[in-house]
């Protein structure tokens, strides 16, 4: 039960995150694709996703539940391929070089 337990607060967090205004969701990328985790387009085909999409690198989603549920899944995948700390998942999903990862992980 104590392994749940932050991914629950993960989409709790989530979840208020994008209870924003408008005019937010209209310029941040990863909200207005629905896709808050900035999941990148792969061979995978998840539950809700907008096909053909607009957006060339990154996956879009019909509502943000959609999202919300394919970050967790990913999240929730990657945990189980050995990724044990958010240092670990931060380095694998913001990677050093595209991101200030440190920044992130602190």
């Amino acid at each position: 039960m104590n392994n749940i337990l932050p991914w629950i607060a993960l989409a709790i967090a989530v979840l208020l995150m994008t209870k924003q205004d408008t005019k937010i969701k209209s310029t941040v990328r990863g909200i207005r694709n629905n896709n808050p985790g900035n999941i990148r387009k792969t061979n995978i085909k998840w539950a809700g996703e907008v096909s053909p999409g607009t957006d060339s690198a990154f996956e879009q989603f019909k509502s943000m539940p959609y999202g919300i549920r394919a970050m967790l899944v990913d999240i929730i995948n990657k945990h189980k391929k050995g990724l044990d700390t958010l240092q670990e998942l931060i380095n694998v999903w913001a990677p050093p070089i595209e991101n200030d990862t440190t920044s992130y992980i602190k």
